[in-house]
C-alpha cells in the first residue's frame, strides 16, 4: 500500500551523521551531467542498440553488414 512522504525517518532508520549530508551534497553530480547520463542510458536501453554497439566494437561495419549480423531485414 502507498504511504505518503514523511518528513522524518521511521523508527527503524538509524539515519546517518548529519555532517555527511552537506559533504555528499557538495560532491553530487551536476544537473547537466545527470541529464546527459540519463540520455546515454536511454539510448543504450534498447537491446538492438546494444547489439549494434557490440558488433561495431569488433570491427567497423556498414549498415548492410549490421543487418546481416543482427538478422534484420
Amino acid at each position: 500500500m502507498y504511504e505518503p512522504f514523511q518528513e522524518t525517518c521511521n523508527e527503524k532508520c538509524n539515519g546517518s551523521s548529519t555532517g555527511d549530508i552537506p559533504a555528499i551534497k557538495d560532491k553530487m553530480i551536476s544537473e547537466k551531467a545527470a541529464i546527459e547520463l540519463a540520455d546515454l542510458f536511454k539510448a543504450l536501453g534498447d537491446p538492438t542498440r546494444i547489439k549494434i554497439i557490440y558488433a561495431l566494437l569488433q570491427k567497423e561495419l556498414c549498415v548492410h553488414d549490421l543487418t546481416e549480423i543482427l538478422d534484420m531485414g
